[in-house]
């Protein structure tokens, strides 16, 4: 536990370090707060190395996953990330004016997804080379085949848009968008193969990437009791 909060510590104050002096081009975007068994993590420009609990993930970092892997990435925002297994991704942002812009660039794999609420200056999109899903604030997952993204929403919605047709399809709760490698663009009620893979992905998130709380029974000057609650990552 008193690992984690250093690393949490660390990572807070090298984003306050980042927005006052190393530019917009490369900022810290998150931490990664689990890594199951084979995940590797390339910065920028560099080779791939085993990932570990705890690192800091800049801008332009690669993760990916082996067989039966997992890593959970948390980004400043408060996002999550949930990395599948046989997943490869690209983590990129921004930082403007007032606002943090993120994107999620996959080359296989499946990505889920837990998004904060974003602001009007603000951006969350997951990319592919056969489409781009722009998030307003809201969950489910992302996921590229062969010749096809498949875009499963659980909650809110997604604007999802085919890059060869350019046709935008609104994914909202319950639906499944699918765009494929010709241009078609389309969407369907959610299978229960597909929502049961999003439980699966998402299967321990109350107890494992939320905030965990300690409580203490305290008494005031006069006695009462009283309890206080801290929250711990």
């Amino acid at each position: 536990m008193m690992r984690s909060l250093l690393a949490l510590l660390v990572f807070f104050l090298s984003l306050h370090i980042n927005g006052q002096g190393r530019a917009q081009t490369e900022p810290s975007i998150g931490l990664l707060s689990k890594v199951i068994l084979d995940v590797t993590r390339k910065p920028a420009e560099q080779d791939w190395v085993k990932a570990e609990r705890g690192q800091t993930l800049d801008s332009g970092d690669m993760l990916k996953t082996g067989e039966k892997s997992l890593a959970i990435v948390k980004l400043k925002d408060n996002s999550l990330l949930r990395v599948r297994e046989r997943s490869e991704v690209i983590l990129t942002g921004t930082s403007g004016t007032g606002g943090f812009s993120k994107q999620v660039t996959l080359s296989g794999g499946t990505v889920g997804f837990s998004v904060k609420k974003q602001q009007p200056n603000e951006e969350f999109r997951f990319t592919s080379p056969t489409s781009v899903a722009s998030i307003r604030g809201t969950m489910g997952m992302f996921s590229m085949q062969d010749t096809l993204d498949l875009l499963t929403v659980t909650e809110g919605a997604v604007t999802l848009t085919n890059n060869l047709s350019q046709q935008s399809v609104v994914v909202e709760a319950g639906q499944t968008g699918l765009s494929y490698a010709s241009g078609r663009l389309e969407k369907r009620p959610t299978t229960d193969k597909e929502l049961s893979a999003f439980q699966e992905l998402f299967k321990g998130t109350e107890n494992g990437d939320r905030s965990k709380q300690l409580k203490l029974q305290l008494r005031n000057e006069r006695g009462e009791l009283r309890e206080l609650i801290i929250e711990l990552e």
